[in-house]
């Protein structure tokens, strides 16, 4: 009788345990007694076994088993050619567990090829084509006739020996050869690496990759390497690379240019490091439109540039200066906003034993000193530009300051200030919002309520108009005042939060005159009102925002000045 019996067991486990743990035969001739045995009561009818290991390489990969339900004794003859069966079994099973590793192998490693981006051929020792896998990226012109030909049918090469040449040295060293090509597709130019390696005498693998996109990666590596990335001039590091090999070389007749803007960090303040940059762009596209093709151009500091000429004497530099100061001119009057200055400094190498260096320092020096006689004026003249600008931006046109002018100079009289400091009071009325150029229009003139965020951006204007007032000479009296301007008498108001008398007398005295004339004339954001109503509204809010000394004197001012105010608007209106 037979069983059939399904299940696992473990090393050392039963007869087919023990011949996998030793790798032995294993002759159970009464097995319901054997120690050893199985103690699942399936296996209670079991009276003898043989278990006979399967070996690959020396290795147990399988085991030959069989049990008898009778008493039974395993003879010589019997147990050779049990041995005999399960040698013949061991080599089938080996192969077939070989064929098995070699199929997943080979599908494993056909994965991995189709995964890679590269084109693989299987060359002859002469270079024809036996088979290949095409990359996922377009590396040649594969067709499926051209199979039997040499791969440089197969490759867009200008220059095929340098393949013949990379395959016969990989017959001859047995290893590998690398070289690169390129070529044209359509308007683009396309780069290939090719890995040539022998596989024996008569096989080459030759694996071609598309490398374009890491070519252009080098490239744009190198090019900024030693470009400016905003302007695209050269940097410092090419220009203090070029002064040294222009040493090594005893260069002569060599020219320095250094041009420096002025007054970037002013504009950069008011307007934004945006508006420094496109002034920064534009004063390069000026500098490099007038040196176009005669020298290189290099941005070598945050607002400076510097230029190497060749063959060109002085008179030659001159004239090429004077281009770009007529080239700023021309800038300055199409560019009302943003102005723009720049001091130049120029040298030539007086005699062949002086280096370049010195040059650079008499160019750089001579630029500092041009910058040094014109600094206040040209300070003063981008504080103007930025006057009109405001003119532009703010309620000028209305009449405005001509009437807060009027309100400030009456109320510091009534007071008892002295007249000598009148004229910086009219400034600061003049003035006071000039850090309004730098605040986005559609802020400045929304028509309706301020978020918080624009707010924030607003109250900016203050510490704008501070470090305006500071780079010029003009404006610098007044510039405290500038920054103090919206502070409140309570201690509210921005940005410093000062209050009472730490507040500066001149900007309690303009806060109350704004006041008035804002909530009596139309703004965007509302119509006026009428003067009564806002004296009322003054008076509410003395203490508060405004100062309650001052605020009593001043309504007796307006009632008695009323009439003035409305003839100073009626002319201006006409």
């Amino acid at each position: 009788m037979r069983y059939q019996i399904q299940g696992s067991v473990k090393k050392g486990e039963g007869i087919i345990g023990k011949v996998w743990e030793s790798g032995d035969v294993v002759i159970v001739p009464r097995y319901h007694e054997w120690e050893d045995r199985l103690r699942d009561p399936v296996y209670n009818l079991l009276k003898a076994g043989i278990g006979i290991p399967l070996k690959a390489e020396g290795k147990v990969i399988g085991v030959f088993s069989m049990n008898y339900t009778v008493e039974h004794v395993f003879d010589k003859e019997e147990l050779q050619v049990l041995k005999s069966f399960a040698e013949i079994t061991s080599i089938s099973l080996g192969n077939f567990l070989l064929y098995e590793a070699l199929q997943k192998s080979q599908r494993r490693n056909q994965r991995l090829i189709d995964a890679l981006p590269d084109s693989i051929y299987l060359l002859d020792s002469s270079g024809i084509v036996l088979s290949y896998k095409n990359g996922k990226e377009f590396t040649s012109i594969i067709q499926e006739e051209k199979i039997g030909e040499n791969l440089e049918d197969f490759l867009m090469m200008e220059n095929p020996q340098i393949l013949a040449e990379k395959i016969q040295q990989a017959l001859i060293t047995e290893k590998i050869q690398f070289f690169e090509y390129q070529y044209q597709e359509m308007k683009t130019i396309r780069y290939q690496e090719v890995r040539i390696i022998a596989i024996n005498a008569n096989e080459i693998i030759a694996i071609v990759r598309d490398i374009t996109q890491r070519k252009d990666m080098e490239g744009k590596l190198h090019y900024y390497a030693l470009h400016d990335r905003m302007t695209g001039l050269y940097n410092r590091v090419y220009f203090e690379e070029q002064l040294q090999e222009l040493d090594r070389n005893c260069q002569s007749s060599i020219g320095i240019v250094i041009c420096d803007i002025d007054g970037l960090k002013l504009v950069n303040d008011t307007f934004g490091h945006q508006a420094g940059d496109e002034l920064l762009i534009s004063a390069a596209t000026i500098i490099k439109e007038c040196f176009s093709g005669i020298a290189e151009v290099a941005r070598v500091g945050g607002d400076e540039f510097a230029v190497i000429l060749y063959n060109s004497s002085s008179i030659d530099i001159e004239e090429i200066c004077q281009c770009i100061r007529r080239r700023v001119s021309e800038f300055r009057e199409t560019n009302a906003k943003i102005p723009l200055s720049i001091s130049i400094g120029f040298s030539v190498k007086a005699y062949p034993k002086q280096s370049v260096a010195d040059v650079f320092k008499v160019a750089d020096d001579n630029m500092y000193r041009e910058k040094l006689h014109s600094s206040q004026s040209i300070r003063s003249s981008i504080v103007k530009t930025l006057s009109k600008a405001l003119e532009v931006r703010d309620f000028v046109d209305d009449g405005h300051i001509d009437r807060l002018e009027i309100l400030v100079v009456k109320l510091a009289e009534a007071i008892g200030i002295e007249s000598s400091r009148l004229p910086d009071l009219r400034l600061l009325g003049r003035f006071h919002d000039i850090g309004k150029v730098g605040i986005p229009d559609h802020i400045l003139f929304k028509s309706s309520r301020l978020s918080d965020e624009e707010f924030i951006i607003m109250r900016r204007h203050c510490e704008i108009g501070y470090r305006m007032a500071q780079s010029s000479g003009e404006l610098l009296p007044i510039a405290d005042w500038i920054l103090k301007h919206q502070e409140w008498w309570n201690g509210e108001g921005y940005p410093l939060g000062i209050k009472n008398e730490e507040i500066p007398l001149a900007c309690r005295i303009l806060s109350i005159a704004d006041a008035f004339d804002a909530m009596t004339n139309d703004r965007p954001y509302r119509k006026a009102m009428k003067h009564e109503v806002a004296i009322a509204e003054i008076e509410r809010c003395a203490g508060t925002q405004f100062d309650p000394n001052l605020v009593p004197l001043f309504k007796q001012i307006v009632a008695a000045e009323f009439d003035k105010l409305k003839e100073v608007r009626h002319v201006i209106q006409i």
